[in-house]
C-alpha cells in the first residue's frame, strides 16, 4: 500500500508494475535498442532512497551533499557493474546486490535513465541496514552510462 500511495502522490500518470511489487519509470530513453552482452562490464550512477526521501547511498556528489551523506574520503563517480546471465549474479564493484536493483540494471540499455521502486522482498526484507529500516520499500534512480570500452 505504501508504494501505491507513493506512486499516486508523486506521478500524474498511472504506473503499472513490471512484476508484483516492482515498478519501473523510464525518465530518459536509451541511446540504442541493443542490449548489453549478458556478461558485459558497464558503468552506472545511482541514488538509493526510502520513499520518504531519505537517501542511503549514491554515486552522485551533489545528491550525497543534499542527503547528508557526503564524505571527502569517498570518490563520487560511476560504479562498475558486471552483468551476468542471471540478474541475481550481477556484481557491483565485485559484490552482490539486492534483487530489485540488479533486475533493474539487467534490463537497462546504454544512456537510459529510470526510477525503480520495489517492495522489501526485493530489497533487504526483514533485515535492517544503515538508514534502512526492516521491511522498507526502496527507490533507486539509475543512469546507465555504458561499457568500459566507450
Amino acid at each position: 500500500d505504501s508504494i501505491e500511495n507513493y506512486l499516486a502522490h508523486n506521478y500524474k500518470e498511472k504506473i503499472d508494475s513490471v512484476k508484483y511489487g516492482y515498478y519501473y519509470i523510464q525518465t530518459k530513453a536509451p541511446d540504442t535498442t541493443e542490449s548489453f552482452d549478458e556478461t558485459a562490464t558497464v558503468y552506472i550512477n545511482y541514488t538509493g532512497s526510502l520513499l520518504n526521501g531519505t537517501i542511503f547511498d549514491t554515486t552522485v556528489e551533489d545528491r550525497a551533499k543534499d542527503g547528508g551523506l557526503y564524505s571527502k574520503s569517498r570518490s563520487y563517480e560511476p560504479v562498475k557493474i558486471t552483468l551476468a546471465k542471471d540478474h541475481k549474479d550481477l556484481k557491483l564493484n565485485g559484490s552482490n546486490t539486492i534483487e530489485g536493483f540488479s533486475y533493474c540494471i539487467s534490463q537497462m540499455k546504454k544512456g537510459e535513465k529510470g526510477t525503480v521502486i520495489f517492495v522489501s522482498k526485493y530489497g533487504y526484507d526483514y533485515q535492517s541496514q544503515n538508514k534502512i529500516p526492516s521491511y522498507s520499500p526502496l527507490r533507486f534512480d539509475v543512469e546507465m552510462i555504458g561499457t568500459e570500452k566507450e
